[in-house]
């Protein structure tokens, strides 16, 4: 650590020492932990800070050598802290009394040359690559401290000082938070991350023997990011990959047929492991084998498991390198997006892959498919904490559906809602009152504004079947039931207007009330008896929504789904990815 000029002080005051890595090696819950409390890593005070203020009133008075570096570091970092670059203004305010409150003392100096902290912090700068962040927004920090040596001028230390505290902060956020923000990629991202305290972490960084292992551990620390980032890693280390054979376009392929492409077909399900070479002759014939292997990595992708090739599959076929490293860069950045604390007991629903899965102390005790919202109607992506179960629901029609679906139809068969079983209310002395509309004049102007509500009634044609499952969210969505049972066959199935059907309802019902002491006798004889009935959870059950492409399944195999809300092509493009793999690794750093 240096004051001004030549002098040194110690690193540390008498008996303290920096404090290294607690609990053995950092998570991120851990470090993040660490940041906003202090306690782990202590505050400046406890880092070994003596300010000049404190040591100078201590001795006689600053010769004029002193004044003059104290002079020019001031001047120095106040200019560099006037240049915030990408700094958000909480980071740029905390880097200011940082250094203001120290009295512009520079904390990665070890006399005239970089201290070992600093150096520790510029070598998980360099490999940001790894965690698909870009290399290149640290690189002015990176390459002012790689300038600095025992021939630097004190102005040069100090700009180089701040632009690795400055990169650290940078760093800090992107790897807890995310580089970008969710809600400014589109509506149907209600998420909000937690960035580390910009103020807490500089505490803590120059605190910590290797400061390094701080901000290393606040990229997420889950198997499933760790995983990603190994096979991101894997794909920039043979600069993308080998493209791969391309099977042309063509009619669909079925077995028995011959067809010339059935070459590169065959070719191409080596490369992906689902073909033995030795069962790939430079045959025109879709035989047997080669049925099997299409089956094969069909349900490897998510696919209709059919042995057909067609525009789908061949999509999938035909992905290159640049795009399964595109797919892990937005997957990865959706993971720093994520809280990895969500409970003890959760349910985590996929929804680019149609699945749900009950996680509980770590492990999976159930999983099951859903359908989705369409493309139009997306399902977002949020978390939240189940509140109410409810058997034998009534379907409130969202007002949406109604303008667009329900009133056309009234307005030509007034009955017809009547005949469908729906319950109609409209608006009369500031309530929705029960009305029979076959009695409203709808050619008159005043039927134009007349505010109608419809009811489904409990059944067994009501929309969101036998049993609902509710939490608190701005989008009213929902986990439900659905009579439309031929809808999950489909290995693709975007068919809701946005709450998500469960295959399985009573399974899971039983599962959400186990803890309230609910069994599946009991949940049968509430939907047995018709009534509408409500149960409020006693038990903490998270709830997340996620939209996640790239995906580590139950086997612990990484999967890759299809973009069917177009949701990877709008973040690759606030992440600036580029289209081309080797571009892309350059972007990214290596």
């Amino acid at each position: 650590m240096v004051r001004f000029g030549s002098l040194t002080a110690n690193p540390v005051k008498p008996g303290v020492t920096r404090l290294g890595s607690p609990l053995g090696s950092l998570t991120r819950a851990t470090a993040l932990a660490a940041i906003a409390t202090g306690i782990a890593f202590g505050g400046v005070a406890q880092a070994g800070f003596v300010p000049p203020s404190v040591w100078q009133s201590q001795a006689t008075a600053p010769s004029q050598d002193i004044l003059a570096d104290r002079a020019v570091l001031m001047g120095t970092i106040g200019s560099a802290l006037s240049e915030t670059g990408q700094l958000n203004q909480k980071e740029s305010w905390a880097l200011s009394i940082f250094y203001q409150s120290n009295d512009f003392t520079l904390v990665w100096m070890d006399g005239t040359t970089p201290s070992a902290a600093a150096r520790d912090l510029v070598g998980v700068l360099k490999d940001a690559g790894s965690h698909a962040l870009r290399a290149g927004d640290y690189a002015v920090a990176v390459d002012s401290i790689g300038r600095v040596g025992p021939t630097s001028t004190l102005a040069d230390r100090a700009a180089a000082d701040v632009a690795l505290s400055k990169a650290a902060l940078l760093y800090a956020r992107h790897a807890s938070a995310g580089r970008v923000n969710p809600r400014k990629i589109t509506r149907n991202n209600t998420i909000d991350p937690v960035a580390a305290d910009p103020a807490a972490t500089l505490a803590a960084l120059v605190s910590a023997e290797k400061p390094g292992d701080l901000l290393e551990a606040l990229n997420p620390q889950s198997g499933d990011y760790k995983v990603l980032r190994e096979a991101y890693i894997a794909l920039l280390a043979i600069g993308g990959g080998p493209e791969p054979t391309v099977v042309p376009k063509g009619r669909t392929l079925k077995q028995g047929m011959k067809d010339a492409r059935i070459v590169a077909l065959r070719k191409r399900l080596v490369e992906t492991k689902d073909l033995d070479a030795a069962q790939a002759p430079d045959s025109t014939v879709y035989d047997e084998t080669l049925f099997a292997a299409v089956k094969a990595f069909q349900a490897k992708k998510g696919l209709p498991s059919e042995g057909i090739v067609g525009p789908m599959t061949l999509a999938a076929l035909n992905q290159t390198s640049g795009d399964r490293l595109k797919k892990l860069a937005v997957n990865m950045e959706r993971r720093r997006w994520d809280p990895e604390d969500r409970g003890a007991f959760r349910v985590f629903v996929n929804t680019a892959a149609f699945r749900l899965k009950v996680v509980k102390d770590g492990e999976i005790i159930h999983t099951d498919d859903v359908i989705v919202g369409k493309a139009k109607y997306q399902t977002p992506a949020f978390s939240d904490q189940f509140k109410r179960v409810v058997f034998n629901p009534y379907w409130n029609v969202p007002g949406g559906i109604a303008k667009r679906e329900f009133l056309p139809l009234v307005r030509k068969d007034p009955s017809i809602m009547a005949r469908r079983g729906f319950e109609t209310l409209v608006s009369s002395g500031g309530r929705f009152v029960p009305t029979d509309l076959t009695r409203i004049n709808w050619s008159s102007p005043e039927a134009k504004r007349i505010r109608i509500r419809f009811r489904q009634p409990p059944g067994a044609k009501n929309a969101l079947g036998r049993v609902k499952f509710l939490f608190p969210n701005e989008h009213a969505v929902y986990l439900h039931d659905t009579p439309a049972r031929s809808l999950f066959r489909p290995v693709s199935r975007a068919f809701s207007a946005g709450c998500v059907r469960v295959k399985n309802p009573m399974e899971f019902a039983e599962i959400l009330l186990k803890q309230d002491g609910w069994n599946r006798k009991r949940i049968d004889r509430a939907v047995a008896s018709r009534k509408n009935q409500g149960v409020n959870l006693k038990a903490e059950i998270y709830v997340q929504l996620a939209y996640w492409t790239a995906y580590v399944d139950e086997n612990g195999e990484l999967q890759y789904r299809d973009d069917v809300y177009g949701r990877d092509k709008l973040l690759a493009k606030a992440l600036e990815l580029d289209e081309n793999a080797i571009k892309l690794a350059q972007l990214v750093g290596n």
